[in-house]
C-alpha cells in the first residue's frame, strides 16, 4: 500500500483540485485507491460527494466501525466534516487510521491519496510520519514558499525520509520558478528531481471541480492544455514515486535526500528562500 500526501500550509494552491485528480487518474488506470480527505475544510469530500453528509474521520476517530464510501470501481473515499478540526492527532494516529479502514475494506488498496488540512496542526506531523512521500501545490507567490518552508521545518520521525515533489500551481511566475530553482540548487539539489510539470488555472478544471469530475472527463470546455497539463503532473509524479518500504533513510530513487531540505530556511522580502 503506497501512501502519499497533496500537501500545504497555505491554502488557494490547488491541493484539492491535484489530490481529486490523481485518486481519479490512479482509478482509472485500474489501481485500488483510497482518498482521505484530512482537511476539516472538507472540499475532498464535498466535490465527492456535494453538501450530503457521510461519516468518516471523524466518526472512525470515535471508535466507530467505518468503510470507506465507494465512488467507482477502483475509488473509494474516506470523507471528513468540520469536528476534525478538534483532534489531538498522536504522532502515528493516521497510520493507524489508515491501516484499521484498509483492513475493513477487503481487498487492501494500492494507493493512498491524503488530502491534508491547509494549516499546519498536529495532522499535519501525524500525515508526514504515515506517508512514503508528499506533493507540495505551490503558486510560487511570496506566501506559498513561506508556507512550504514552514511545512518542510515539521521532520517526520528521524528514521523516516519523505521525498517530496512540488507542482507549480496557477500563476506560474518565470521569477518564481527561478526562485524556488535557486533555493534548490542552493542546496545542492537538482530542480529536475523536485518540479514536476507545472499546471496553470483555467476555467475548465474550475468547471470540472464544480461537476465533481476530472477535467478529462468535463464535457462542456474540453480543454486539451489543461488536460495534458494534469496528466503529465501525475504520470511524472508516479514514475518517480518510491517503492513500498524504500524510505529508510537511504536516498531516494533520484538520488537526491529530501530531508536536507527540513533543516530551516528563511522567505526575505523578494520572496526567495534561504
Amino acid at each position: 500500500m503506497r501512501k502519499i500526501a497533496i500537501i500545504s500550509s497555505k491554502g488557494g494552491v490547488g491541493k484539492t483540485t491535484f489530490s481529486f485528480h490523481v485518486c481519479h487518474f490512479l482509478a482509472r488506470s485500474g489501481k485500488r485507491v483510497l482518498g482521505v480527505d484530512m482537511d476539516p475544510q472538507g472540499s475532498l469530500s464535498f466535490v465527492f460527494f456535494g453538501a450530503s453528509r457521510k461519516a468518516g474521520v471523524w466518526e472512525k476517530h470515535l471508535g466507530q466501525k467505518i468503510s470507506p464510501v465507494k465512488v467507482g470501481d477502483n475509488l473509494d473515499v474516506l470523507p471528513t466534516s468540520v469536528e476534525t478540526a478538534n483532534i489531538q492527532w498522536s504522532e502515528n494516529g493516521v497510520a493507524e487510521m489508515l491501516a484499521s479502514v484498509a483492513g475493513e475494506m477487503g481487498a487492501e488498496p494500492e494507493w493512498v491519496v491524503i488530502d491534508s488540512p491547509s494549516s499546519i496542526s498536529t495532522g499535519t506531523k501525524s500525515i508526514l510520519n504515515a506517508v512514503d512521500s508528499i506533493v507540495v501545490p505551490s503558486d510560487l507567490t511570496t506566501l506559498s514558499l513561506r508556507g512550504m518552508v514552514q511545512l518542510l521545518k515539521l521532520k517526520p520521525s528521524s528514521w523516516k525520509v519523505l521525498p517530496m515533489r512540488i507542482v507549480p500551481t496557477q500563476r506560474n511566475t518565470h521569477e518564481g520558478q527561478e526562485q524556488l530553482a535557486a533555493a534548490l540548487r542552493g542546496r545542492n539539489l537538482e530542480p529536475a528531481d523536485y518540479l514536476l510539470p507545472h499546471i496553470s488555472r483555467r476555467v475548465a478544471v474550475d468547471y470540472a471541480m464544480s461537476v465533481g469530475k476530472p477535467v478529462w472527463d468535463e464535457t462542456r470546455y474540453k480543454d486539451k492544455q489543461a488536460i495534458d497539463e494534469f496528466k503529465n503532473a501525475i504520470t511524472a509524479l508516479l514514475e518517480r514515486a518510491p517503492a513500498v518500504g524504500a524510505n529508510n533513510g537511504e536516498k531516494t530513487e533520484t538520488g537526491a535526500h529530501p530531508a536536507h531540505m527540513a533543516t530551516g530556511g528563511q522567505i526575505n522580502q523578494a520572496g526567495a528562500m534561504q
